[in-house]
């Protein structure tokens, strides 16, 4: 699912959550900037962004069925900015091979 895609799923499911196409930290990569309010809220009731829940229902902030949402899509997300988040594409496979091979090759070079 591209960046398109998602913003319109995004406003379809969740229509107080204000979102647009945009990916602050560089131009070479695809994200898509989220704000809510406590009243954006999941279908149990709960916000969908909450710095203060308990980690029974988020994680790092965000709503664990949100996060889901957002899984079976391709994405996750991150914080942003205060009150900001940003949904950033899954890695594919082949970014995650690259990124172990990568790993590897400091780890079996590193004498520490």
């Amino acid at each position: 699912m591209n960046e398109q895609q998602l913003i319109r799923d995004l406003r379809a499911t969740f229509p107080k959550l204000n979102v647009e196409f945009d990916y602050p930290f560089s131009t070479e990569l695809v994200g898509v900037a989220m704000r809510a309010d406590p009243s954006t809220t999941m279908p149990d009731g709960l916000p969908i962004f909450d710095d203060y829940a308990g980690v029974e229902t988020h994680d790092d902030g965000v709503h664990s069925g949100f996060a889901a949402w957002l899984h079976r899509r391709g994405w996750y997300v991150e914080p942003y900015g205060y009150g900001s988040w940003c949904a950033i594409p899954l890695p594919t496979q082949e970014e995650i091979e690259r990124y172990a091979a990568c790993q590897s090759a400091v780890s079996d070079d590193c004498p520490f």
